[in-house]
């Protein structure tokens, strides 16, 4: 009977092991659907081995006569149905290896990361670091510190991301080497964590040595090839933005895309991500050449390109996630953008009213997200519906968004006070003109003194630091955060690209860095927050 019962375990641990490498597959490829179906079969998997551990634990206690008092055997009894009911370390209580289960959980949050179901993603990225110890193989080790630090990022916690992301490079190129795979990935996620930084130049370094190392190891056409083609494109579009120099950028995203048409079917999300990244460009092309030539057919030509870009990349996302998600959201903002690019302001407004609205049911009132959208929507009322009040309105509430969130140095706070500053010079309000100019130089000068300190994530582990060592310093910096929700502290809060930014003059996305929000306020900018 014992052996009969070891071999069931040992089949269901291999069972397990197979799903996770089914569920990497099928999320690498956003199969979504089928990676849900097998989500939840290792779930259940785990779940039936966990109650029969459990089971096999009270057989074995019953057996054996308690050698303390009944009262204390009593609260011990207490203490694990409260741990068990609440989820807390529910996963001790089995006895499925360490190294598998944080395999598995690695890979749900990879899962739910692609589907930008961020607050998910996070939970189970934590729970997978929770299975992380001085046993666990190192490629493990290095999955499961590249996603929490990607969650750490899209959460807006950057420290801690900071300290993760180098932990997974370091590893990484220690275990395997820097002409490996493993390497190349790590040196990905930590382009994404710069790119959102605002180091631009670094990031534009760190995914050409990714993409090198991917062409050595599977040759020029191939799908992780295609996808550093595509992240460095897009670093180099926000990198080029203001000297508008895109060749390489179009060189790059124009890669991607063939390689993924050669690869994958039509209407596969990688496709839509690629395009969509080609399209930004291809918008601020047609903006840049507007500008400097009177080429009316060529301009058109460009941004209609951009518009059956966006919307192709649209469609692919409603028929993925649906309406109701953040990426389709951005999507729309997106085509708002291009449509008050191409002087269709109804339009435009309908777009950016559709993403807020999504926006702001899934993230709620205060994301970043939300307050992007906000912007670039006042930014229509004000440039070119000349509906100043709403426009005024809506500035208001993007600055005190992006005050709550980043501090008074952000960098997207530029774009909302020249509006304001417009708003109050167009209607003749003087004394609020000379306010938000007052505001708008303080804000030259606190960028300009942030210059030195930009990028200052503190190194507090070594290279050789011990697994439990990096994650006491993570649980240590999670502290004050609900590591259920993933709400951030003040000090843990700076910015991030969004789809977009609310004025012309700026890049798609904003990926400035922020001081902490819990910075000192200038004279000028309590003055205008009181008065509002």
């Amino acid at each position: 009977m014992i052996q009969l019962l070891r071999a069931s375990y040992m089949r269901y641990l291999i069972e397990l092991n197979c799903i996770q490498k089914l569920l990497c597959a099928q999320t690498a490829f956003c199969c979504f659907k089928e990676a849900n179906v097998t989500c939840a079969q290792a779930l259940a998997i785990i779940d039936k081995l966990t109650q029969q551990h459990q089971q096999d634990l009270k057989l074995s206690a019953s057996a054996q006569p308690c050698s303390s008092s009944s009262s204390s055997c009593s609260s011990r009894k207490s203490s694990h149905s409260f741990s068990a009911s609440y989820g807390e370390d529910v996963d001790a209580l089995s006895n499925i290896p360490n190294s598998l289960l944080a395999n598995i959980y690695q890979q749900i949050s990879v899962l739910h990361f692609y589907r930008s179901e961020y607050d998910l993603s996070y939970r189970w990225s934590i729970r997978a670091l929770k299975h992380i110890n001085k046993h666990t193989p190192d490629r493990i080790i290095v999955d499961v510190l590249r996603q929490v630090a990607k969650s750490c990022v899209v959460k807006r916690q950057f420290q801690s991301a900071s300290m993760l992301i180098k932990q997974a490079v370091c590893r990484a190129r220690n275990s395997f080497g820097t002409n490996h795979q493993k390497y190349a990935d790590a040196l990905l996620d930590y382009g994404f964590f710069l790119l959102n930084v605002d180091s631009i130049a670094n990031s534009v370094a760190v995914y050409t040595e990714a993409h090198e190392i991917l062409c050595r190891i599977f040759g020029p056409r191939n799908l992780h090839v295609a996808v550093a083609h595509e992240d460095l494109a897009y670093c180099l579009y926000v990198l080029e933005y203001s000297s508008g120099k895109f060749d390489s950028a179009t060189a790059n995203v124009e890669r991607a895309i063939d390689i993924m048409k050669e690869l994958v079917p039509s209407n596969h999300l990688m496709l839509a991500s690629a395009k969509r990244v080609k399209a930004l460009i291809l918008e601020e092309i047609a903006l840049d050449t507007m500008a400097s030539t009177i080429d009316y057919n060529r301009c058109k030509s460009l941004l209609e390109q951009s518009e059956e870009l966006h919307r192709s990349a649209l469609h692919l996302s409603l028929e993925a996630f649906g309406e109701t998600n953040v990426q389709t959201a951005k999507h729309y903002g997106n085509l708002g953008r291009l449509y008050q690019s191409m002087s269709k302001f109804d339009d435009a407004e309908q777009m950016h009213k559709r993403a807020i609205r999504i926006k702001t049911h899934i993230l709620g009132p205060y994301d970043y997200e939300v307050g992007l959208s906000i912007g670039h929507l006042a930014s229509l009322y004000n440039y070119h519906m000349q509906k100043h009040l709403e426009a005024e309105e809506l500035y208001l509430k993007s600055i005190e968004i992006s005050l709550r969130l980043f501090g008074e140095s952000y960098s997207g706070l530029e774009y909302d006070y020249r509006g304001l500053i417009h708003i109050y010079e167009y209607t003749g309000d003087q004394a609020r003109y000379d306010q938000y100019s007052n505001v708008l130089e303080e804000w030259r000068m606190l960028r300009e003194n942030n210059q030195a300190v930009r990028n200052n994530f503190p190194a507090d582990l070594t290279e050789d630091s011990s697994m439990e060592e990096v994650t006491r310093k993570f649980f240590q910096m999670c502290s004050n955060i609900n590591c259920l929700t993933g709400e951030p502290n003040d000090d843990e809060l700076t910015a991030d690209p969004g789809e977009g930014d609310p004025s012309s003059a700026n890049p798609q996305e904003d990926t400035s860095p922020a001081p902490s929000a819990a910075a000192a306020v200038s004279p000028a900018l309590e003055e205008i927050l009181r008065s509002t």
